[in-house]
């Protein structure tokens, strides 16, 4: 009777290390799954960062390039393009000013 207690308790004890195993794996399945996931997040939101403020430069370009065009045709006198910035304050709210 008594080898088959001590047998349970073998069984017993490998069964808990076993589960313990698995948590463990488990979570570090996780931490690397989370850790990938926070990477390409990041990737992503760079890259759209770096085509916003590409559109933007290539929109301002397009209009100083095209008021130039206007005012330079040859029918008109040259003037003085808009210089209005734009720009934004500390809360993010977008303002407008001339230089």
């Amino acid at each position: 009777m008594s080898d088959k207690i001590s047998n349970v308790d073998a069984f017993d004890r490998e069964y808990r290390e076993w589960i313990k195993n698995i948590s463990s794996r488990f979570r570090q399945s996780q931490i690397k799954a989370a850790t990938h996931v926070n990477e390409e997040m990041l990737r992503f939101y760079w890259t759209l960062g770096r085509d916003i403020v590409l559109m933007i430069n290539r929109r301002t370009l397009v209009t100083l390039v095209m008021s130039k065009a206007v005012f330079t045709d040859g029918k008109q006198p040259y003037k003085r393009p808009d210089r209005t910035v734009h720009s934004c304050d500390k809360t993010g709210m977008p303002q407008t000013g001339t230089i």
